[in-house]
């Protein structure tokens, strides 16, 4: 039945009022009520309230409450309803326990009036509790159940002729749990969901006569699912998750001093694993997304601060062992970052950025029929930039960077029946300025850049085999001046070029071929320093026989050499099949035509000089194949001594 409530009257002795007789029986009619609910909870059970039960109560409880005096309005109004059970024996520890609570509440009071401050506050709250435990000891068992609801509501309202004051909250729980443990062995299987959200808000303003804003705004959430089971020692687990957790934010202050900050964060981890043992069989399976901002902003010297993150990473592992066979990876990785940084008066700037992608693949099985293959990809960006002052005392900082990698990798072993195949790629720059003005010159510019290609064969067994393919550029730069009293002048330029393909198979039979291109520039200011260095080769190499026949080395070469400060030129050609050469380290050879330059030969320090010379048809020079000598021929001059005799014959004579 509902309950019977005493009607008073109207008013003191009014006579509306309930008779004494009808105020019994609604007093007795509550009392009844209670008792039997209190005895029907106990009937059947066998038990007594002395045998061990305790606090197998029910309560049930309203009140209300309505006041009015003038423009003061007062409202309360709570319930509460609860049921306990419990069976204890505490040192032995068997306890078991059920609950069931219900808790609400609402209030409302209003102050004040017109042309008179006003506050108002008002509360709401709701609360359900279910509950139940079994705990036996000696080292077994918990079993729980457990659901938690709670939700919450607040608001504060100041007006004081529109000044404003206001706070406000609500809140929102909710959980789910359930819980098996076998104790000491450890069984144990948990179970969760929880909910959690939030919500603040704070606004005060008095703008102007001494200027209060403030205004606060706040959001969270929150959402998590949890399982495990597990049994151990120690072996077998399977636990999955799921977070979501969401903030956001609002704050702007003015007489204690933040203007404007708003931030947010955002982030998602779900989660699944298995791990069974002994030492065999995990697998984990994950994702991670996490996103965040910022951004601040404060006038009277200002400063405006931004950033932004983002992450994202998915990953597998799938592990099986005993001791240490199988492996599957794979991993996606993306990283995002930004900033900017402004401080006005004596200004200065600060902004940086990044990027980053990673994606990997890889399958790997040994004990030990070794395999491996690996697929990768990685590529970064980042950058920077810092100024302060901008004036001619200014400082300027600026590097940028850019990578790119792919990889993919693959090697069998397998005592050795080795095969390897490589493929690279490689693309590198980098950048660099740094500039201070006025009362310190400083420049600094550095520059880089890479690229390599390269792919690779390896195979074995009885057969060795090897091809090679290669590209390689390599650029760099340099330049540091420092006057201001300093001594610092470095120019430096570099670059390098390299293709190279090389087959190599060996043993008894040898098979070797090369073709190659090399070019080496550098130039440099600072001890000066000039370089270059230019190639061709190409080799051909086989030291076995087909069909009978011996088959030769064969080559090429072409070559440029030149370097400075130490003096150098060249030159060398070389070609045999078979023979021809041609080497040249000169200090002057020319021929230069339209309309002419001319230097043929030059060489003093063991001789060779020749120099405007014209000779048609065959004529045979000698100063000395033996003796004394002079011959010239076609048709003769001719001088000897040092017994050879003739010693001076002009025109052929006989």
């Amino acid at each position: 039945m509902p309950k019977q409530t005493l009607f008073l009257g109207n008013a003191g002795n009014d006579g509306t009022g309930d008779t004494l007789r009808q105020a019994g029986q609604k007093i007795n009619y509550n009392f009844d009520e209670i008792y039997s609910l209190v005895l029907l909870g106990l009937s059947g059970s066998g038990a007594t309230l002395d045998s061990g039960w305790r606090d197998f109560v029910l309560n049930v409880l309203d009140s209300s409450e309505f006041v009015r005096y003038d423009q003061m309005v007062t409202a309360i109004s709570t319930g509460t309803f609860g049921i306990n059970a419990r069976i204890d024996s505490i040192d032995g520890k068997l306890i078991v326990g059920s609950q069931w609570y219900v808790d609400l509440q609402s209030s409302l009071q209003i102050e004040g009036g017109v042309d008179s401050s006003f506050v108002l506050n008002a509360v709401a709250g709701a609360e359900q509790r279910l509950e139940t435990l079994i705990e036996q000891d000696s080292n077994g068992f918990t079993i729980l159940s457990q659901s938690i609801d709670s939700v919450s509501t607040k608001l504060d309202l100041i007006d004081a002729a529109l000044g404003v004051r206001i706070g406000a909250n609500t809140a929102a729980i909710s959980t789910l749990s359930s819980s098996i443990i076998d104790s000491a062995g450890i069984l144990a299987i948990q179970a969760s969901a929880i909910d959690s959200l939030g919500a603040d808000l704070i606004i005060l303003r008095n703008v102007d006569s001494d200027i209060i804003q403030t205004t606060t705004v706040n959001a969270n959430a929150i959402n998590a699912l949890n399982l495990t089971v597990y049994d151990d020692s120690t072996g077998l687990s399977s636990i999955a998750s799921r977070v979501i957790a969401l903030e956001n934010g609002i704050t702007v202050d003015i007489n204690s001093d933040t203007i404007a900050s708003i931030q947010s964060a955002v982030e998602e981890n779900i989660g699944s694993r298995i791990d069974v043992n002994s030492d065999g069989i995990i697998l984990v399976n994950q994702r991670v997304t996490t996103l965040e901002g910022e951004v601040q902003l404060i006038d009277s010297d200002f400063i405006v601060t931004v950033t932004g993150n983002a992450r994202e990473a998915l990953k597998t592992d799938i592990i099986a062992s005993v001791d240490s066979g199988y492996a599957v990876l794979n991993t996606k990785l993306v990283e995002l970052e930004a900033g900017l940084t402004l401080i006005d008066s004596d200004f200065i700037i600060t902004t940086t950025a990044g990027a980053r992608d990673a994606l990997e693949s890889s399958i790997l099985l040994s004990v030990d029929s070794d395999i491996s293959i690996l697929n990768s990809k990685v590529v970064a960006l980042e950058g920077a930039l810092e100024i302060s002052g901008r004036t001619d005392s200014d400082i300027i900082s600026v590097t940028a960077a850019a990578r790119d990698e792919l990889r993919t990798n693959i090697l069998y072993d397998a005592d050795s029946g080795a095969i390897t195949l490589l493929n690279e790629a490689v693309v590198t720059l980098e950048g660099s300025i740094s500039t201070k003005a006025s009362t310190g010159d400083v420049t600094t510019a550095v520059t880089n850049a890479t690229s390599s290609l390269t792919a690779l064969i390896n195979s074995g067994d009885s057969n060795v085999t090897s091809v090679l393919n290669a590209s390689i550029t390599q650029l760099q730069g340099q330049l540091d001046l420092k006057p201001d009293n300093g001594d610092i002048t470095t120019a430096v330029s570099n670059a390098t070029t390299s293709l190279t393909s090389a087959i190599t198979s060996g043993d008894s039979a040898v098979l070797y071929s090369v073709s190659q291109q090399i070019t080496n520039l550098e130039a440099s200011i600072g001890d000066d320093i000039a370089t270059a260095t230019s190639g061709l080769v190409t080799t051909a190499t086989l030291n076995s026989t087909i069909d009978g026949l011996n088959i030769p080395d064969v080559s090429a070469k072409y070559f440029v050499n030149l370097d400075v400060n130490n003096h150098f030129a060249g030159f060398e050609l070389n070609n045999n099949g078979v023979t021809s050469d041609f080497t040249l380290t000169a200090s002057n050879f020319k021929f230069v035509t339209s309309t002419t330059q001319k230097s043929p030969f030059s060489i003093s320090g063991d001789n060779v000089l020749l120099s405007n010379a014209t000779v048609t048809g065959s004529i045979d020079v000698k100063s000395s194949a033996t003796g004394e000598r002079m011959e010239i021929k076609n048709n003769k001059i001719e001088i000897f001594d040092a017994s050879n005799n003739v010693r001076v014959k002009l025109g052929f004579l006989g």
